[in-house]
């Protein structure tokens, strides 16, 4: 179905898919669905951490000149102990398949703005869409962006992962 619009990380080491769509696209829920897909095929395909950073380091070396790493450093303005840290939450997001996933669209309806809403409050990953009213007055251009999702409290809590019981830690767990 194509390749990610975007791919973007911040100084948390928090992952985000970004993927873009015009007004005309007549479903516009389907990008929901396609920005799903992208993330969990990032996150299956990259089981092994060193392939995907080895990946960002010869995109960062054809653009910068620099390894990740050093671009983290210089672009954050972050020393090293912080980019370790930086590094190993990209780890650990990219190994359980947390990501966060942004929506750029010229317009958003009410039934994408609901599917955002109840995806955010119903699962561990954020949804985020982004959209950017344009006017015109006089001689200037004004644009005014919107974003729903962010003002979703999540109600789900992480489950544990599932294990067989016996009656005495059953019981224990029940008290």
């Amino acid at each position: 179905s194509g390749p990610i619009d975007a791919l973007a990380l911040d100084k948390d080491g928090d992952i985000y898919v970004v993927e873009t769509k015009l007004y005309k696209n007549p479903d516009k829920r389907k990008v929901v669905a396609q920005a799903l897909d992208y993330g969990a095929a990032l996150w299956k395909h990259f089981v092994d951490f060193s392939v995907f950073i080895e990946i960002l380091n010869e995109e960062t070396r054809k653009s910068f000149d620099l390894d990740f790493y050093e671009k983290v450093m210089d672009f954050f303005s972050i020393d090293e102990d912080q980019a370790d840290s930086m590094m190993d939450s990209l780890r650990s997001n990219l190994n359980e398949g947390i990501i966060k996933f942004v929506i750029l669209m010229d317009s958003i309806d009410d039934r994408l703005k609901d599917l955002i809403i109840y995806i955010n409050q119903n699962s561990q990953f954020d949804i985020y869409a982004g959209q950017l009213e344009y006017y015109e007055f006089e001689d200037n251009e004004i644009i005014i962006p919107k974003i729903f999702g962010v003002e979703v409290k999540k109600k789900v809590k992480k489950y544990e992962k599932l294990r067989r019981w016996d009656n005495v830690s059953w019981f224990a767990k029940l008290e």
